[in-house]
């Protein structure tokens, strides 16, 4: 068979133009599932719906707890409501969430769209805005006091009266101060008790990465030689080094005295093998108390 290509026949150039024909449509709540269900594959610690629905919400946060202990892909999640939302409707979207995986973002803000207007964008936005702000820094890195790159925010809070009742409603709030915009503490929607691991993003997300890094180490002693106590000192060692490595790191901390991590034991039981310590993760300082103690001066002048 012969086959030649007939030259001088080609299609007449265009210029550009849009497609035309198309629409939105309408996004379902199954819509939604199918996004979280392809997620579960991608390997990512940080998600921001970007919808204000309370429903996608706790669809989001359910995503994030079972990706964190079945999926073994611990992952954190950031939303944000609708604008114009007063701060009794944001303490109770926190309430509802109640997740110690969500934070809950509740003013929108300004900045420049694509034609270079200053627009309002909606809260989900700014959450979307946060979180990229967590994923560039190190596992554990707080975020209170930090300054976000923004035009404006919806409304100016007031610090402590709007922030305080916020922060104790599970609200992560932004503040506009004479250095910039800033989140006044970075916490999740948990409020059931004061836990440092479930309150403080920055220490959740720090045991997240423990957990992650122990677990990679751990997972090269699957299989291969049968459990023995020769597999349970490779276990050992291999979590120790892990462990000292996210001390040097700094996502756990400690001295001499008081260690980053101590009472690391392995045990096997039929063809599991446990891997248990306890670590020191970072805990954020989110505000700093000054004491002045005043003494009355005393002297003597003399001619």
């Amino acid at each position: 068979v012969t086959a030649e290509r007939v030259t001088g026949i080609y299609p007449a150039n265009v210029s550009w133009t849009y497609l035309e024909g198309g629409s939105d449509g309408n996004v379902s709540m199954s819509d939604w599932q199918d996004c979280f269900d392809v997620l579960q594959t991608q390997d990512v610690q940080w998600v921001t719906p970007l919808s204000p629905e309370p429903a996608i919400h706790a669809m989001c946060d359910t995503h994030a707890s079972y990706m964190s202990t079945v999926g073994r892909k611990e992952r954190r999640s950031i939303v944000g409501g609708k604008a114009g939302a007063t701060d009794k409707e944001a303490i109770a979207a926190a309430k509802a969430l109640a997740s110690d995986r969500v934070s809950y973002v509740h003013l929108g803000m300004y900045d420049y769209n694509s034609t270079g207007k200053l627009t309002l964008f909606p809260p989900y936005i700014l959450a979307a805005k946060i979180a990229g702000m967590f994923s560039g820094v190190t596992p554990g890195y707080s975020l209170t006091g930090r300054t976000l790159k923004i035009k404006g925010i919806e409304r100016n809070l007031k610090n402590p009266t709007d922030t305080d009742q916020l922060i104790e409603g599970g609200v992560l709030c932004v503040e506009n101060t004479d250095n910039g915009y800033k989140i006044v503490q970075s916490i999740t929607t948990w409020r059931a008790n004061n836990k440092y691991t479930r309150v403080e993003v920055s220490t959740g997300a720090a045991v997240d990465y423990v957990a992650r890094t122990v677990r990679e180490r751990a997972e090269k002693i699957i299989g291969g030689a049968p459990g023995s106590p020769i597999k349970l000192s490779t276990a050992l060692q291999e979590a120790d080094t892990a462990l000292r490595q996210l001390t040097t790191e700094g996502i756990i901390v400690g001295d001499e005295t008081n260690p980053s991590f101590k009472n690391l034991i392995a045990s096997l039981e039929g063809d599991v093998l446990r891997l248990e310590f306890e670590a020191s993760p970072g805990i954020p300082v989110n505000y700093v108390l000054i004491t002045i103690h005043c003494v009355p001066y005393s002297g003597s002048v003399s001619a």
